[in-house]
């Protein structure tokens, strides 16, 4: 079960919490940029990506909210962070570029 609001909202105020969904996020950019043009919402995935790998912080706090609703605890390992950022990618990136899915 997701956390509560309280334990979520403490989640995204945590640096290091956040510079882990940074990271995470980094990694999967770099996976996004050389998928195919064919991946379902492949433009705005993309997009998303090159944001990210040029300036996270104008994303952080999307990713960290976004990544913060998912975990089941407030000491997530990397492999709960990696998934979540992988499961709100193709939300944040149709938000932030609509209209290129």
């Amino acid at each position: 079960m997701a956390l509560e609001l309280g334990n979520q909202s403490m989640l995204v105020g945590d640096s290091v919490f956040a510079a882990k969904v940074g990271q995470a996020a980094c990694k999967f950019a770099l996976e996004i940029i050389n998928e195919a043009d064919t991946v379902p919402n492949h433009q705005a995935r993309k997009a998303l990506a090159n944001t990210i790998l040029i300036n996270f912080a104008l994303v952080q706090a999307a990713f960290a909210r976004a990544v913060a609703t998912r975990m089941t605890g407030t000491n997530p390992s990397d492999a709960d962070i990696n998934g979540s950022v992988r499961a709100v990618w193709n939300a944040l990136a149709s938000a932030m570029f609509p209209g290129s899915e």
